[in-house]
């Protein structure tokens, strides 16, 4: 497991169908080390704080094993690093092995996996490319958000496993629950018993986990 990159942006407004959209998705390569902080990456904020940012999203995660898969859905090529909003380009992470709750050392930082990626219009404006919303969903190619555990510095390295959370789900069963495997109430509860999981993912599961035991 490595990060190939670690990647930052300010906040910019870029025009979309006619209208004026402040995103901090265009992120952009470091060079050298950068300092993780309990709720960002020194150089990156996030814009719609309601959706991105804070603890539990305070870093997100994109493999670069998925531009393949984007590049031939989409018919476009030459993603960079950062191309997909990620703060961290990695190999080696793949959501259907990652459990939520599992901890990484990366640099002098402590990581921990809290929930997939939900896409919004803002990866579609980026990419310019409205298909990728769908591609994204319908493929569990989503990446995955990460909490700080403990701040450090960080930069492009080999990522170190401190805990492996093997009784949790991946990041690729929260999302199937999530969007597709949304009856199964054994997974829903399992799901929300996650206490790593993102505090709004576990209301979620819990809710619809009542509703379907009644």
């Amino acid at each position: 497991m490595r990060v190939l990159s670690v990647n930052v942006s300010e906040p910019i407004a870029a025009p979309y169908k006619g209208k004026t959209v402040v995103t901090g998705i265009y992120k952009n390569p470091v060079r050298g080390p950068v300092s993780a902080r309990k709720t960002n990456i020194d150089g990156d904020r996030q814009a719609g704080l309601d959706n991105h940012g804070g603890v539990d999203k305070a870093a997100y995660v994109f493999p670069s094993e998925h531009h393949t898969y984007y590049q031939k859905g989409l018919g476009q090529d030459g993603f960079q690093f950062g191309h997909f909003g990620e703060n961290l380009t990695t190999e080696g992470m793949l959501e259907s092995s990652v459990h939520i709750g599992d901890r990484f050392l990366i640099g002098t930082a402590i990581f921990e996996v809290s929930q997939p990626r939900t896409p919004c219009f803002k990866l579609a404006m980026r990419l310019a490319a409205p298909d990728v919303i769908r591609l994204m969903l319908d493929s569990g190619k989503t990446g995955f958000y990460l909490r700080v555990i403990q701040e450090g510095v960080i930069e492009p390295s080999e990522v170190s496993p401190e805990f492996v959370n093997e009784n949790a789900p991946s990041v690729e069963e929260i999302h199937n629950l999530l969007f597709f495997d949304i009856m199964n109430i054994d997974g829903l509860k399992r799901a929300a018993a996650s206490p790593a999981l993102g505090r709004q993912l576990r209301a979620v599961f819990t809710k619809r986990a009542r509703k379907l035991a009644k």
